[in-house]
């Protein structure tokens, strides 16, 4: 089976597995798939998730990702976060960093870089390219002066919080 679950045998180019629910080695299953501890893969569509429990900071979750060959969850589309909300609360995950960030006050950027947002609360605030957004009503709203950082709330809602915050779950993606 190819990566991410669509094609024959001979479509799979085998690449090193990851812990995201797909078959990157064509072994036939992500049964030889090895997570980090506290963490599980999953596939939606062709993309492949790491959801990890971990009490930490936005920053360690970031390396987590990046040592997995993952980045940190970036949602484009309202089934996606319906998705990875429902995904997380089946595994008792609550709040969950994103990876979204405002590095320059007000313009909210994925990790892969493409901004979506430009500046606070709608209707203020907009999507940027009609690119997806599910920010809780009066969010963000740099609270305190030090929200740049993204997370979802276990009503599957987005807020800014402080980078340094603990969370108690991640959430990766792998394209």
């Amino acid at each position: 089976m190819a990566a991410g679950g669509t094609g024959g045998a001979a479509a799979c180019a085998p690449t090193a597995e990851r812990c995201d629910g797909r078959d990157e080695n064509c072994t036939k299953g992500v049964t030889d798939e090895v997570c980090p501890e506290e963490c599980v893969g999953k596939s939606y569509g062709s993309r492949g998730y790491m959801f990890c429990r971990l009490d930490g900071d936005r920053a360690e979750a970031n390396v987590r990702c990046n040592r997995s060959l993952l980045y940190l969850l970036e949602v484009n589309s309202a089934e996606e976060n319906s998705w990875v909300r429902r995904t997380a609360t089946d595994l008792g995950i609550g709040s969950l960093w994103m990876g979204a960030r405002d590095a320059m006050e007000g313009e909210w950027r994925w990790v892969s870089t493409t901004q979506f947002w430009q500046g606070a609360a709608a209707p203020i605030g907009t999507p940027v390219a009609g690119r997806y957004s599910n920010w809780s009503s009066g969010q963000p709203n740099n609270n305190g002066g030090s929200q740049d950082c993204g997370r979802m709330g276990s009503d599957g809602f987005w807020g800014d919080t402080d980078c340094d915050t603990t969370v108690n779950a991640f959430v990766c993606r792998a394209d």
